[in-house]
Parts: structure tokens; sequence; C-alpha cells
């Protein structure tokens, strides 16, 4: 949405809004509007913040306009989800304040409304709009099967695909087991490939991605650059208190890195610092002890 720059500065008179409230409002110093004038037309962002504030409901249609929600539709798909908000409200909200190549997040997904209308957005005005969605399955101790996530927001974006072909795809995708302090110290270590992916993202800032190579017998996580990252690591506590980065594995990873420098995350290492580095390995400590705290209260 552009305006032309004229009727930009009449329409702010007519409001009565000073350049300083308007620079104050959009955080927008007005003598850029000077550079404005080449073009004839103000950026659409600042306009649409000026909407908000004062011209809201001569832009935006009333949620009456849709209807109260999407019932027959879910009718239609045979999902059952109390009040699904219409999806075509949503994408008009979208068509104001997303742009085409926009990524959406919705915290709260339920039935997967924000999932169909990014959908139908993009199929008509050729956007590339990408969305996230979240979603707890809601299930309790009467209800222990109940998935909403799976049965209801999952199942509403394939069928969505498919009644309208949408040039669409998804991943759907589950929360592993937490890696924060309070779910070690409770003595609840995670899987080798879980931690090891934990690793490489300390390591590296990323995801290893779907390719990651972990190799639990060699300790191999993953590269990055001219890097290897290694992790000598079990879930057993016992045998976790026994693990350390001796010559023999640290000749090993010498030998399956090459020339490569090695970061090596282990609970102790039994080699000095003129040993590592001689054979190019980066020792990190993972002080197993931290996750035996719980028992020693």
């Amino acid at each position: 949405m552009r305006i032309d720059h004229k009727a930009f500065k009449t329409l702010l008179r007519a409001k009565g809004i000073s350049k300083k409230a308007f620079s104050a409002y959009t955080g927008i110093p007005y003598y850029t509007v000077a550079g404005w004038k080449k073009s004839g037309e103000v950026p659409g962002y600042a306009m649409i913040l000026y909407l908000l504030e004062e011209n809201l409901y001569e832009n935006i249609p009333s949620i009456l306009f849709f209807g109260g929600s999407d019932d027959a539709l879910f009718k239609e798909f045979d999902l059952e989800f109390d009040n699904p908000k219409p999806y075509k409200f949503s994408k008009e909200l979208l068509s104001y304040f997303s742009k085409k190549n926009s990524i959406i997040l919705d915290s709260f997904a339920g039935s997967g409304t924000t999932a169909h209308a990014v959908m139908d957005l993009n199929k008509e005005d050729g956007g590339n709009r990408q969305y996230i969605l979240v979603q707890m399955p809601e299930n309790s101790k009467k209800e222990l099967e109940k998935n909403i996530c799976r049965d209801i927001t999952r199942e509403r974006i394939v069928k969505a695909i498919e009644k309208f072909g949408y040039d669409s795809g998804f991943e759907y995708l589950r929360v592993g087991q937490a890696l924060d302090a309070e779910t070690l110290l409770s003595g609840e270590l995670p899987e080798y490939e879980t931690f090891a992916k934990y690793v490489y993202y300390l390591a590296n800032g990323e995801h290893p991605g779907k390719d990651a190579k972990i190799d639990k017998e060699s300790y191999f996580v993953g590269s990055k650059d001219n890097e290897d990252i290694y992790l000598i690591y079990t879930d057993d506590m016992q045998a976790l208190q026994k693990l350390a980065l001796s010559y023999e594995k640290a000749e090993a990873i010498r030998k399956r890195s090459g020339a490569k420098k090695a970061i090596v995350y282990a609970p102790a290492c039994f080699l000095d610092e003129e040993d590592l580095q001689e054979l190019k390995i980066e020792f990190v400590s993972i002080p197993y002890s931290l996750f035996e705290r719980k028992a020693e209260v």
C-alpha cells in the first residue's frame, strides 16, 4: 500500500498531526519525507503505522464481514473443533501486515487457521510466505490419547492443501527432550544423538540438519568449516563418570579428522595441554557432576 506524498501531507494537516508528532509515533524522522518526494510516494509501512492509530476503522473491514467461524469447512473436512476462526479473516490481516517473503509464527496454532491463511494468500498473490505453528497436545489423565496438534492442526493443513490445490508442503515435528539445567539436574540424561545435536549447536550456533552424520562409536558429531566436533558421552550415569578423553581416543580422533582441527566435548581429559596442542585437539569439559546434584540433596 502506497500513497501520494502530497496527499499524505494533506492528510496529516487535516488530522492536526505535526511533523514532530509523526516522527515520535512512527520513529521515522520527518525529514526523510523530502526523499520520498522524489518518487512522489510515501513508503507503505509509514502509512500503515499512521492508519493504525488514526484511521483503522476506515481501512480494515469488520470481522463480521467474514462470519463467525469455519464450522462448515470443518464439517466438510470431517474434523471437530469448537469455533475455528475463519481463515479468510486471517488472510485479510496477513495481506495488510506481512510481506511476500514473511515468516508467520503462531504459538497457539489450534485449528491451523494461520497455515491455511498463509497458503491461500500465497496462492493469490504469488508470495512465498512461510509459517511456523506451535501447538500442545492438550492431553490429560482423562484423555491420555488427545493430541490436537496431530489430529486437528496437522490434518486440517493436509486437507486444505488437497481441497484448494495449494502448491505447499510442511514438516510435522515434535519437540524433543528439554536440555535445560533443571531437566539435566533431575537426572534425566538425554540420549546420545539428542545431546550431540545440542553440542553441535553450542559449537557452531546452528542445527546440524537432517543430513547430520552423527556416529556414536567414533564420537563424531559433525563438521563446520575446517573443524570436526566430537562428543564422548553416554546417558548412563555410572558409565559417564568413567568416560574421558584418553590418549588412545585422541589418536583415533586425530586419524579420523586428518588435518582438521578437532573439538572434543568430554567429562574429563587425561591429556596435558602439550599433548592436546600436538594432536590439534581442543578439549571442552562436560561436568557430569552437575547431573548428580539432585541425588546429593
